[in-house]
């Protein structure tokens, strides 16, 4: 369905921004546990809670926590990147891209596209993936062979060839070309 595509779904593409946010602001308390759970989530540590962890960061600090974790995060150097490279860095340093991810192909567009068309200054990009992030989706092709699921309401129009109705109790009056099966069993 198209709210499944949506690139807000993905943990990988909210954690990238998470550690945007970070870059852009990195005293942002809210940021660091979004992090911090992201990556004992994806099992950086071992045996942990999100509250240890977070107790350990204010001892240590993150930039510790992610060199315990084995990460080679050098704020500074990222600091000086551009937005698109920046964003592929961060993919890179935390090998989100072992596999293909459409998710991520499609939030690396939206970032070349962003910084081509209005600039490449990281804060504004913040905002403007906040108001973004809930509409920007993958897009299927239409030739692909795939099952479309969505409600009566958005369907309606569009004229498919079949529509399957799952628990449908009332009754159907069918039309001379309408084709129906039911099914009892």
């Amino acid at each position: 369905s198209s709210d499944s595509l949506l690139l807000s779904n993905s943990t990988q593409i909210n954690f990238v921004f998470s550690i945007l946010k970070y870059l852009a602001n990195n005293t942002d308390s809210i940021t660091h546990a979004e992090i911090i759970e992201y990556l004992i989530a994806k099992n950086y540590f071992d045996n942990v809670t999100l509250d240890e962890m977070l107790l350990q960061k204010e001892k240590v600090g993150l930039i510790t926590l992610f060199e315990n974790a084995g990460i080679a995060f050098n704020a500074t150097y990222l600091s000086k990147l551009a937005l698109y490279e920046l964003c592929e860095e961060l993919i890179r340093i935390f090998k989100l891209n072992k596999q293909p991810n459409a998710y991520l192909q499609f939030f690396l567009d939206e970032v070349l596209n962003y910084s081509t068309k209005k600039n490449n200054n990281l804060s504004e990009f913040i905002e403007y993936w906040d108001e973004k992030r809930n509409r920007a989706s993958l897009i299927v092709p239409q030739g692909m062979n795939a099952v479309s699921i969505m409600t009566i309401h958005r369907s309606k129009g569009l004229e498919f060839p079949a529509v399957i109705l799952p628990f449908l109790d009332s009754k159907v009056d069918t039309g001379k070309k309408d084709l129906w099966i039911d099914l009892n069993n």
